[in-house]
Formats: C-alpha cells, sequence, structure tokens
C-alpha cells in the first residue's frame, strides 16, 4: 500500500492494485471467495500478496464479458479488501478477502502488467434521527418475514445478527450480501452516501423479495392441494372413480373395555379377538384364540 499524497493535510490517497469483480460487488466489512484466474487479476493479486498489508482494491465491472477491463469499464466507487486466506492451485489462486472500506478510484495510474489505481476513502455516513431508526425497525422485520419463508433449516436470529454488527449500515451491508442482489444492487448500497439512503434501498429490496417469497409459497401450497385431490381419483381408460381411500368407509373402532367384544367381533367377520395373535399364542385371560386373519 503505497501513499500517493505527502501532503498531511490534502485527502489521503493510495495507490492499490486493482481487481475487477465479475457480476459482483463487495461490501465493507463482508467476507467473500475470490477465484483469480485472468492473467492481468493474478499478476494484481500477487502484487498484493508481496506487500505488508495483503490489500488491494476490489470494483465491479460494468460489462462482466469483458476479459480486459479499462478504466470506462470499472465502476468508480469500490471496496479496499484485505487477504485473510490464500491457496494456489495450477492454473487460479483461491482467496478469501474481507471488505475493509469504500474507496474512489481517481485514475488508474497503470494498466500492465497489472491494473493500479490511485484511490481516495470514502468515509461512511453517520446520520441519524428517528426517520432513520423507523425504517431500520421495518427493514428488520421484512428481514424476519422473509427468513421464515425460505424455511432455512439453520435458523437465523435477526435480533442476534443486529446486535452484533451494531450498526444500521452494518446490518444493510449484512442482509444485502444474504439475498443475492444482482451488481447493479449492489453497487447502489456501496454507493450510497448516507444510511437513510442505504436503508431505503434495501427496504424495498426487502419488500420485492417478500413479495416474491409469499407468492411462491402461495403457489407451492396450491399445488400440493391440487395433488391431493387428483391422487383421490383413479382411472382406467376414459372412466375415472374415486380411489378406494376416498369412498370406503372407516374401520370399525376397536374395544376398548374388554379383549372380546361381541359386536366387534360381528363387524369384524366374526373375530372374536381384537388384537393380531402374535407368533408364540398363549390367549388372553379369558378369551379363545383368535381365527386366522384372511383377506
Amino acid at each position: 500500500m503505497t501513499p500517493a499524497n505527502p501532503n498531511p493535510s490534502a485527502p489521503t490517497t493510495l495507490d492499490l492494485p486493482v481487481l475487477p469483480l465479475k457480476n459482483t460487488a463487495l461490501l465493507p466489512f463482508m467476507f467473500m471467495p475470490l477465484s483469480v484466474g485472468r492473467p492481468n487479476s493474478l499478476a494484481a493479486v500477487e502484487a498484493a500478496l508481496a506487500g505488508e498489508d495483503k490489500t488491494f482494491v476490489v470494483v465491479a465491472q460494468r460489462d462482466p464479458n469483458n476479459e480486459q477491463p479499462t478504466a470506462n469499464d470499472l465502476y468508480r466507487i469500490g471496496t479496499r479488501a484485505v487477504v485473510k486466506r490464500m491457496a494456489r492451485t495450477e492454473q487460479v489462486i483461491e482467496l478469501l478477502v474481507q471488505g475493509a472500506e469504500r474507496v474512489t478510484i481517481l485514475n488508474l495510474v497503470q494498466v500492465e502488467p497489472y491494473l493500479k489505481g490511485r484511490v481516495q476513502p470514502v468515509p461512511l455516513p453517520d446520520d441519524t434521527g428517528p426517520e432513520i431508526e423507523a425504517i431500520y425497525r421495518a427493514v428488520l422485520d421484512l428481514a424476519r418475514r422473509a427468513l421464515e419463508l425460505t424455511q432455512t433449516e439453520t435458523p437465523v436470529n435477526i435480533d442476534q445478527l443486529a446486535a452484533q454488527a451494531g450498526d444500521p449500515l452494518r446490518m444493510v451491508y449484512l442482509l444485502g450480501s444474504m439475498l443475492s442482489l444482482d451488481v447493479q444492487k449492489e453497487q447502489a448500497l456501496l454507493e450510497a452516501a448516507t444510511r437513510m439512503q442505504a436503508l431505503q434501498l434495501l427496504h424495498g429490496y426487502l419488500t420485492h423479495e417478500v413479495q416474491v417469497l409469499e407468492l411462491r409459497a402461495k403457489i407451492a401450497s396450491k399445488a400440493q392441494t391440487e395433488m391431493r385431490r387428483s391422487s383421490a381419483i383413479t382411472c382406467s381408460g376414459s372412466r375415472c372413480v374415486p380411489s378406494r381411500t376416498s369412498w370406503a368407509k372407516p374401520a370399525p373402532k376397536k374395544p376398548t373395555s374388554s379383549c372380546c367384544d361381541s359386536d366387534y367381533a360381528k363387524q369384524t367377520s366374526q373375530r372374536t379377538c381384537a388384537r393380531r395373535p402374535s407368533a408364540n399364542w398363549s390367549g388372553w385371560s379369558g378369551c379363545p384364540a383368535p381365527h386366522p386373519i384372511t383377506s
């Protein structure tokens, strides 16, 4: 990490390797696995790993099909990332990185053998007020509803997540990373200039997600109901009749007062006992051995 401005009174700028990302944006404080294989990207990662801080800038590219992005192909706001883990294979480098802070890419100072940008940190907004508290609570309610509808195997406690985040903006970034948003929406969260703007964006995303999940649940419930109805009908050629389970009379209620009951025996084809005999039948007290059960 190279400081680019020797004047301490001027805004801090840094010269860092730049790693373009396809179809995603890294939000501050979040972890992200990366598989790096493009030659320029590999060179950028190698340069970052050689530094003491092991840091570089990740920024989303506008066109994921562009294999040689230039300054005009990248978003202006990115995230300074720190390498937490690294593994090499024959063709790629696998990384686990964590977003550290937002940065603005002022310009590219190098394009070969990898992109290097002059960047300036962007402080996180800290606006407060009752309006922010109100929309933050609404966001948490929507997140709870979305998790209920997804029926995850491992329950997620939204209140616990919010307590751990400790800041509405951190919670916005966490929920945004959980939603699998497209790159434009992730980038909008990253670029939000205020907490209110970020919360309003996430509220809209969550509202849409809940509506979709509720509709899916309704469709699934309707489909299951139709399947149960269709299973009650048996068709042979052009003739359909209710299945036996749909019109068969309920089995006679078994006696509970004694082992044998004359009325029950009449209903069960003169079987004289309610219980099925065991392999080593020795008889119940006061009951003759039951007749064999036939169908």
